[in-house]
């Protein structure tokens, strides 16, 4: 396992007062207190959450989470998504990250392209943004607390437990791409990070390198195929 994907993955151990034994902190983290670590997803886990929005037969939900996902969009910046930022005929994505960061341009994994085309092909056009609700007009998409909401549903269905968020999308992504062999950089870039704290250095990816990444994602194991 890959140094960096230990260190984000280790829990932290107690310090119990005597006469007691130290015990490790077992179990997954919940997100929640100080020094908490992040609640992501299991590759199995998360195949159980896609098969639940599968079934679940909401097009739109199915390419809104998988994007999610792959990309490790915050909720907001799924709903920040317009049509024109999606370009199947090249195979690219642009997105806007929430915090500090300019827009960026995207391969398009290859196992979302098909979950892309079927929703836009039966979406009805309530707008300019990508993900439409029934109450979105041209100034509103589908809002952040809906896609919220979406997803306690969909991970309700699939039994997860109640700890996970929308938000853990964004970090299993950073994980899976962890144990497949990428560094923070990469998943930086991946995540629309500026900076990392925990590293000393922070190297810019080039847009070859990102279309490199995406590609070896759409091979790896540790990923969960959206097709």
């Amino acid at each position: 396992m890959p140094t960096a994907l230990k260190a984000i993955t280790r829990a932290p151990s107690s310090r119990p007062t005597a006469p007691r034994k130290a015990q490790r902190r077992t179990g997954r983290p919940t997100g929640r207190g100080p020094g908490a670590l992040p609640r992501y997803l299991t590759q199995e886990e998360l195949a159980s959450f896609r098969r639940a929005v599968v079934a679940g037969g909401e097009l739109r939900d199915i390419a809104l989470f998988g994007l999610m996902y792959r990309f490790g969009l915050r909720a907001i910046e799924a709903t920040m998504l317009l049509l024109e930022d999606v370009d199947l005929g090249r195979g690219r994505l642009r997105i806007r990250r929430a915090k500090a960061g300019d827009a960026k341009e995207y391969p398009l994994p290859r196992d979302l392209v098909p979950a892309l085309r079927r929703y836009l092909r039966n979406r009805i056009d309530r707008g300019p943004f990508l993900f439409t609700g029934r109450q979105s007009t041209n100034q509103t998409g589908l809002t952040a607390l809906r896609v919220q909401q979406l997803f306690k549903l969909y991970a309700h269905a699939a039994g997860l437990p109640s700890s996970v968020a929308s938000h853990s999308l964004r970090h299993s992504i950073a994980v899976h791409s962890l144990e497949e062999g990428f560094g923070l950089e990469y998943v930086a870039d991946l995540l629309g990070h500026t900076s990392i704290r925990s590293t000393a250095i922070y190297a810019k990816v080039t847009t070859p390198a990102r279309d490199a990444m995406i590609r070896r994602l759409d091979r790896s194991k540790f990923v969960v195929s959206w097709n």
